[in-house]
């Protein structure tokens, strides 16, 4: 969030930060660089959909949310912008790579951040409603559920 700071002061768009109150700490397996490079990239994408005077949120959902919301043993991260949203024939297509409805713009964002996220056992959930903006939950297994993801193969 701080690196984007002076990305939204340029483009006049808020930033929030949000940590829930979790009673035990959350832990993600992973490497650091890829999970920041991910979270970065998704940030800027919101950063960039949202008009002059939006705002974006960044959320990080306890445990006992991300287990209600996906039906599994995880954490994410929700990214929430105030854009015009993405029509829902889009929506399936942004995550690929060269896709963009931004003209200057590589089309590279989501598609590394989905493969990031993906490279750590995790997956991104996109959601969208055409004139209100779209979340991104970057859904992260715990280091726990990692452990067995790797030695059962399966994720629990």
């Amino acid at each position: 969030v701080e690196a984007k700071s002076f990305f939204c002061s340029e483009k006049r768009v808020a930033i929030k930060f949000q940590r829930a109150e979790v009673s035990q700490s959350v832990k993600v397996s992973g490497d650091a660089m890829f999970l920041e490079s991910a979270i970065a990239a998704v940030i800027e994408n919101a950063i960039e959909a949202s008009s002059p005077g939006g705002a974006v949120r960044v959320e990080l959902c306890p445990p006992s949310e991300a287990l209600i919301k996906f039906g599994r043993q995880v954490t994410a991260v929700r990214i929430i912008d105030s854009g015009p949203g993405i029509s829902p024939d889009q929506l399936s297509q942004v995550s690929e790579p060269f896709y963009t409805t931004r003209p200057g713009h590589e089309g590279m964002g989501l598609s590394l951040a989905r493969r990031f996220v993906d490279m750590h056992g995790g997956f991104l959930h996109l959601a969208s409603v055409v004139g209100e903006g779209t979340e991104v939950f970057m859904v992260l297994p715990l280091a726990e559920s990692q452990a067995r993801l790797n030695r059962d193969g399966a994720l629990q």
